[in-house]
């Protein structure tokens, strides 16, 4: 029997290189966490209206919008 490390798979390889990309250019990967069953309802709302085209796509529009509102 070998005793071999197994490989990584070339998609692997490309998630690595697409998050140190995005780590670089200052994002960062947020903690799992909660949401409140209306905070769903109103992220699938979202999602299906195409206001974006994943949740956290969502989630990162919404903040950037809301803190225009604020200025």
């Amino acid at each position: 029997m070998f005793n071999r490390k197994p490989k990584r798979s070339p998609g692997a390889a490309a998630v690595r290189r697409s998050e140190a990309k995005r780590a670089a250019a200052g994002a960062v990967r947020m903690p799992n966490g909660w949401l409140t069953p209306e905070a769903v309802r109103a992220l699938e709302r979202l999602v299906k209206l195409r206001y974006a085209g994943s949740r956290t796509a969502a989630i990162c529009k919404a903040l950037i919008e809301a803190l225009k509102r604020c200025n």
